[in-house]
């Protein structure tokens, strides 16, 4: 891989950031990352996707102090779309621009630490085989019942999909790896999911959660349920096939229970049939799901390359030249 220096020799990445009002933030972490990047003789141009704010920019968001960060751009969405989708155009976008060799994505309101960057990028260049390294916590900072709904998503998912959650968005990511993953539906649901199903090789380095720069985290427990649907529907065809299988041997167990209780004497046929009845029941309602799970995977697919540049209302710089087109 070649490393991109800027006109300073420093090696240099992209930094991609989404927000939603939260520009108090983002102010705050421009100034941390510049000073993370500094001190590791890093350069970078920020990417900040506004995810259709109701407050526009404020006009100090950019400080003629910083050093490191070389320009930043403001993407605006045309609408909400959401945090994963939100990033997702943000994505392509710079895949399309960027020259890049490394691309950092990272919330903007300092739960992911700007001086996590650096280590995340050493690890990139120093792990050729590697497409993608993310940041893995291992200490969070959220609330008890937070973290006891987190756990609980956790085993849900390993057990619908046997992939472990280990990892959230805080990632660096190869642009050569990146302009595969763009092509991935997928990547319009969840980032991390969609890299590991594209089967882009990653690797993960320790790091710890950050507190909130302002305010109140917006992720709460229904949110986070969301945010976990969003992420088992990149794996859809496996949590279908788990599921029609345990279907299958719950209908078989039930059945032969029934068969053996009547034949003991300790359930009546008539009792038995209701049983029976009722488990055909939910068989046949899974199997609808599943039918219908099938002809939605066989409509045409959102390919995030190809319709993610109609959600840009606009790209202007925060700072440095002029915006790209």
């Amino acid at each position: 891989m070649s490393n991109q220096e800027s006109s300073s020799g420093a090696q240099k990445c992209v930094v991609i950031t989404p927000v939603f009002n939260d520009w108090g933030s983002l102010k705050r972490l421009l100034a941390q990352l510049d000073e993370a990047l500094s001190a590791s003789d890093l350069q970078a141009d920020v990417l900040i996707v506004d995810d259709a704010s109701t407050e526009p920019p404020p006009g100090n968001l950019w400080d003629d102090a910083l050093k490191s960060i070389e320009r930043a751009d403001v993407l605006t969405l045309a609408c909400n779309l959401g945090h994963q989708r939100a990033i997702a155009v943000g994505l392509v976008h710079a895949a399309g621009r960027a020259s890049e060799d490394v691309l950092v994505v990272m919330d903007g309101d300092g739960e992911d630490l700007p001086a996590d960057v650096p280590k995340l990028v050493r690890r990139l260049h120093e792990d050729t085989a590697a497409d993608v390294v993310f940041a893995e916590r291992h200490r969070r900072s959220e609330s008890f019942l937070f973290r006891c709904g987190y756990a609980a998503y956790r085993l849900m998912h390993w057990l619908l999909t046997g992939v472990r959650v280990r990892f959230g968005n805080f990632s660096a990511i190869r642009a050569s790896a990146l302009r595969q993953l763009v092509y991935h539906s997928a990547l319009w649901n969840h980032y991390a999911a969609a890299v590991v199903r594209s089967q882009l090789a990653y690797a993960t380095i320790p790091t710890a959660r950050g507190r909130r720069f302002e305010g109140e985290s917006k992720l709460n427990l229904s949110q986070l349920m969301v945010h976990g649907f969003s992420a088992l529907s990149v794996f859809s065809g496996v949590v279908c096939s788990r599921l029609f299988t345990l279907s299958l041997a719950l209908v078989a167990l039930g059945g032969v229970g029934a068969l053996a209780a009547v034949y003991t004497g300790s359930l009546s046929w008539p009792v038995a049939l209701l049983g029976g009845a009722l488990a055909a029941l939910i068989f046949i309602a899974f199997i609808l799901g599943v039918i219908a799970l099938i002809a939605l995977r066989s409509a045409p697919s959102f390919i995030p390359v190809r319709d993610a540049g109609a959600f840009i209302r606009s790209v202007e710089p925060v700072s440095g030249e002029t915006a790209r087109p």
